[in-house]
């Protein structure tokens, strides 16, 4: 889970994922995207455009384009040598291995953020965060203030990366640059059919383990936990080996996923880190859980926690929730209409609403989910200081649910 840090007043708690989750409109600019592996150099093309952007590079000998639109969270990987191209979710682990940006969101969704300083980078004034998981800083990033958006990446580890832009111009850029050539055939990914077969036929023979338990699993194990209405299901992965731990956690109701598996694929990527997953899914909504290897070895623990508090609310409706200001707050929203359900949030302390500048823009706190059982999830650091959470529906209905 993420863990803000307030050591700079004027920068907001949660800076990354404003930075790297919300879609930058008026932003086009062209720059030299400089990558280094392990003191090997390669340079391509980034192209960003009203939170669409565009990679040009090389990969094993082969010209490869990455085309990112944040708005709608699919990633393009373009063959031009073979005219294809495949479509991921922006979360996949295809996405996150090819796409250091978005390496970047996934790291600070599962570690602590801390900041450093700001810097001056090819003229941009930029923060610098170093990002922690399980007390190892795994990335540092430069995030220009103007353009929210990284400049610089470091990520550590056994093979070290950098990346870095340069010659970057602010100019205009056709849209054609981030749409599929008509002559490109879209093919299937190999992790798409692995999520939709053969281990859905292995559910009705797997195991089921209610929490609390811990249960190592290898490739192709599937494990289904029970979902309950009055709590939280809190799953915990760690991965046990030196190569990465991929697999499925995916919300399912009668043994039917609830949403797309694909959304639902995670890495973990070095031995003894590990991420974290809240479930806040209802038994009308989902009633287990299945988790299944896709590679690797790793440990899995999963224990149910308290509600807080849960609520469903339509359109026009609005309620508070008391908070303990020195906690962080987790918020879940689940879209339970069939049609697009919209709200914003916002924070009080002492009845006094707290500044933009400390709980982020109301965009930024404003949440649309367009599918049915669609799931958006935020977590803001007690750091906070707030004791009162409002929430205001402006459309569709949503199932609602804060815990600290």
């Amino acid at each position: 889970m993420l863990r803000g840090n307030s050591a700079h007043p004027s920068i907001l708690v949660m800076m990354i994922l404003l930075s790297l989750c919300r879609p930058v409109f008026g932003v086009e600019f062209s720059a030299v995207m400089n990558t280094n592996i392990d003191g090997t150099t390669t340079s391509g093309m980034l192209y960003f455009k009203d939170g669409r952007y565009r990679m040009e590079g090389v990969q094993a000998d082969e010209e490869l384009i990455i085309i990112v639109d944040e708005r709608i969270g699919i990633t393009r990987i373009l063959s031009p040598q073979k005219k294809q191209y495949v479509e991921i979710p922006v979360s996949h682990m295809r996405s996150l291995v090819n796409d250091p940006f978005q390496a970047v969101k996934h790291a600070a969704l599962i570690g602590e953020q801390r900041f450093v300083r700001s810097e001056r980078l090819e003229g941009h004034t930029c923060d610098y965060y170093k990002i922690i998981v399980d007390d190892q800083e795994v990335m540092a990033v430069w995030i220009s203030a103007t353009l929210a958006f990284p400049v610089k990446i470091i990520t550590m580890g056994e093979t070290s990366r950098t990346v870095e832009l340069t010659s970057m111009l602010s100019r205009p850029l056709e849209d054609s640059l981030f749409d599929i050539p008509p002559d490109y055939l879209k093919i299937s990914d190999t992790h798409e059919e692995h999520a939709q077969q053969p281990w859905r036929a292995d559910l009705t023979h797997s195991i089921v383990r209610t929490p609390p338990f811990e249960r190592l699993m290898f490739s192709e194990d599937v494990l289904r936990i029970p979902v309950r209405s009055d709590k939280i299901l809190n799953i915990t992965v760690r991965n046990q080996a030196n190569v990465p731990a991929v697999f499925m956690a995916v919300p399912l109701f009668n043994r039917e996923p609830v949403r797309d598996p694909l959304e639902h694929i995670v890495g973990v990527e070095k031995a003894g880190t590990g991420i974290h997953m809240f479930f806040t899914e209802t038994e009308q909504i989902a009633n287990e859980v299945a988790i299944h290897a896709m590679q690797g070895t790793f440990v899995v623990a999963a224990a149910y926690v308290n509600v807080g508090t849960r609520t469903i609310i339509s359109s026009g409706a609005e309620f508070s929730v008391p908070l303990k200001p020195e906690k962080d707050i987790n918020l879940s929203l689940i879209n339970l209409a069939q049609q697009t359900s919209t709200c914003w949030v916002t924070f009080f302390h002492k009845d006094e609403e707290l500044d933009a500048s400390v709980i982020g823009p109301l965009d930024f706190r404003t949440f649309t989910l367009t599918r049915q059982k669609e799931v958006n999830q935020r977590v803001w650091t007690g750091a906070l200081g707030a004791d009162r959470m409002f929430i205001q529906a402006n459309q569709g209905e949503l199932l609602v649910t804060v815990w600290q």
